[in-house]
């Protein structure tokens, strides 16, 4: 899974590989997080200042079934 987080006031977009290292380094809460994509179980979330997409990484060129 990668999370991306797309501040909209600066529009740069960073990826980041677990909720934990999204949460350290934007200052979001863990717990709040972990509501959102694991528990409510949604794949995006936004407000005024950033948008954050949860998505797969593709790892290979074979398709996957």
């Amino acid at each position: 899974m990668v999370y991306v987080f797309i501040n909209k006031e600066t529009n740069k977009i960073t990826p980041y590989g677990s909720i934990q290292a999204l949460s350290g380094h934007e200052n979001i809460k863990k717990d709040n997080l972990y509501t959102r994509f694991g528990r409510k179980g949604n794949i995006e979330f936004e407000n005024d200042k950033y948008r954050i997409v949860k998505a797969e990484i593709i790892r290979s060129s074979k398709p996957t079934e």
